[in-house]
């Protein structure tokens, strides 16, 4: 289906671009916070909820509006995968900031915080490609699906190496070896969040273009 210019498919684009940015926003904070020596997790999880609650509305806001829609510029399913599946980021940091704060984990493993730093990265290009999505720039939007795969499969690597050393560090002290392999891979699961998301764009430009 050919993307078709029309002042109410242009507002569907406006929304997706507005999830994308609340993403965006949600991600830069959840790296900055990770980045800290010493973080307040009761305040980040406050912090990281807000954005998050705010990404619900959003996808709530476009689901009713496609129900409203008579033409789309893309497939409807299409788009509510795209802001669904952004929406699963921010549910990926969420539950990472509830895990260390339930199990108290307040100095950050330098591998923990590379891996945020990927999601964050992850999300600008995410941004940058809805943005060219919405602009109808169908074939700009590749360069940035693949280098949302280059950051996911850096965030493999990362805990490929971490887990190994985890299982050396806290041989003698299992509970906490579980406790922190589990937020390992809590950011994994992010990390292919935003792997599901270059592949839905990448989707959408073979579809459109």
């Amino acid at each position: 289906m050919k993307i078709k210019k029309n002042q109410k498919q242009d507002r569907l684009f406006t929304e997706l671009l507005e999830i994308a940015s609340n993403l965006r926003k949600g991600c830069e904070y959840f790296y900055s916070a990770m980045s800290k020596n010493d973080i307040d997790v009761n305040e980040f999880q406050s912090d990281i909820s807000v954005i998050e609650q705010k990404g619900d509305d959003l996808v709530h806001k476009i689901i009713r509006d496609l129900n409203n829609a008579f033409i789309t510029p893309i497939e409807r399913e299409d788009a509510l995968a795209l802001a669904d599946s952004m929406d699963e980021i921010l549910d990926g940091a969420e539950d990472t900031v509830e895990h260390l704060y339930m199990f108290g984990i307040n100095e950050i493993p330098h591998s923990m915080v590379d891996m945020a730093e990927s999601i964050d990265l992850a999300s600008q290009q995410i941004y940058l490609a809805v943005e060219l999505l919405a602009q109808k720039k169908l074939f700009d939007i590749k360069e940035h699906i693949i280098e949302i795969s280059t950051l996911e499969r850096r965030n493999d690597q990362i805990v490929k190496q971490s887990v190994k050393t985890l299982f050396d560090q806290h041989k003698d002290d299992p509970v906490r070896l579980i406790q922190v392999y589990e937020v390992y891979k809590l950011l994994e699961r992010t990390s292919n969040s935003c792997h599901r998301v270059g592949k839905l764009l990448d989707s959408i430009v073979m579809k459109n273009a």
